[in-house]
């Protein structure tokens, strides 16, 4: 999986937490997570049938981006989290404000 891919499945999970304008962040003693959107909401985002993007989740996985947690989720792992906050700050960083507001949003991105 090329760094394009992930930051097209990250970029999609960006856009399905802006139309919800609702964004979950666990704050944990060394790490940052950011919940994503289901693999089946980010494939219909994405135009891809569910099946295809599994395989993506893996290897973002293998690569420390993400974690799964059984019945939880999906959450982005410190490296994740970078990847989706620039996302956030450069695609939809009015949007992010709105929901985070920019006290929080500045300090998100300076941790």
């Amino acid at each position: 999986m090329t760094r394009n891919e992930i930051d097209k499945i990250l970029n999609a999970a960006a856009r399905v937490i802006i139309q919800k304008g609702s964004i979950n962040i666990i704050f944990e003693k060394d790490n940052v997570k950011i919940k994503l959107p289901t693999t089946r909401e980010l494939a219909k985002e994405i135009g891809i049938p569910h099946y295809y993007i599994l395989p993506g989740f893996s290897l973002m996985e293998d690569k420390k981006l993400v974690t799964r947690e059984e019945r939880v989720g999906i959450w982005t792992t410190n490296g994740g989290t970078e990847i989706l906050l620039s996302i956030l700050g450069t695609e939809f960083s009015e949007e992010t404000k709105i929901i985070l507001g920019g006290n929080i949003f500045t300090l998100l991105t300076e941790k």
